[in-house]
């Protein structure tokens, strides 16, 4: 059975929450913190229009090269 990635993630909450999913530089996620994060930016996407099968590049900053914190955060943008 194949089994999504956020089936596998709803899964690894129930078991350990708790644990650190995520570690980058200074800053850590658990399990339960992702799931929660990554269900506000599903409906994000979707107050946004995006649909199951619709592609969706995401971007993020790499935190080892980090110099300064930044406070701007793009908008996610879609094309068809």
């Amino acid at each position: 059975m194949t089994r999504s990635i956020p089936d596998l993630l709803k899964h690894t909450v129930a078991r350990r929450g708790s644990a650190t999913a995520l570690v980058a530089g200074d800053a850590s996620m658990t399990f339960a913190e992702l799931d929660d994060a990554s269900d506000r930016f599903a409906a994000f996407l979707a107050s946004v229009g995006v649909v199951a099968e619709d592609r969706v590049i995401v971007g993020c900053e790499n935190v080892s090269r980090r110099r300064s914190p930044t406070s701007a955060r793009s908008r996610p943008t879609r094309s068809r």
